[in-house]
């Protein structure tokens, strides 16, 4: 998509539906995993820990979701309201993160630093170089972000760049 500003965009946390329905998968996975456990153990202690494990599992599965809907309701909201800041500028210091994920990616826009680990489950930006994400070395962007440097919004400018004289103003006038 591209916005009217000329930027393609990137992110946009207003079009990000709700995702992470998939965590309260793995609490479930586990109660199934230890009712078996349950079942498949003759003695009283193993039956007995293997129910103590599913009921937390189980408890452990709203807690899950919760945190993470909120998380996004908290992301959401603030960009619906405008609580966030506008960077924009070219990117410097562009440090992609390493195949193996080891460390995060960095880059700098107008000296101001962000750093995305990837695939990091966050509703904010976070698709990384090595996570299928954009090179954006050199790149002019446009970014939203909120108070704990998180992006909101990320959009890179089809040619040129905003504070950059354009070429016709460069040099002598005759």
């Amino acid at each position: 998509m591209i916005a009217g500003d000329g930027y393609i965009v990137v992110f946009d946390m207003a079009s990000q539906p709700y995702r992470d329905w998939v965590w309260a998968f793995w609490p479930v996975f586990m109660v199934f995993v230890f009712l078996f456990a349950r079942w498949y153990f003759d003695d009283a202690f193993g039956k007995a820990f293997a129910t103590l494990l599913a009921v937390f599992s189980f408890a452990l599965a709203p807690v899950v979701v919760w945190g993470s809907w909120y998380e996004y309701r908290r992301l959401s909201g603030a960009f619906a309201r405008g609580e966030y800041q506008i960077l924009e500028g070219r990117v410097t210091k562009f440090q992609p993160d390493p195949p193996d994920r080891r460390r995060p990616q960095y880059f700098e826009v107008g000296g101001h630093r962000f750093s995305q680990w990837g695939p990091e489950k966050t509703p904010a930006f976070h698709r990384t170089f090595h996570s299928g994400g954009p090179d954006l070395t050199g790149q002019c962007v446009k970014i939203s972000f909120n108070e704990r440097n998180e992006i909101l919004w990320l959009g890179i400018r089809r040619s040129g760049c905003a504070d950059e004289p354009v070429a016709a103003d460069i040099g002598p006038r005759e």
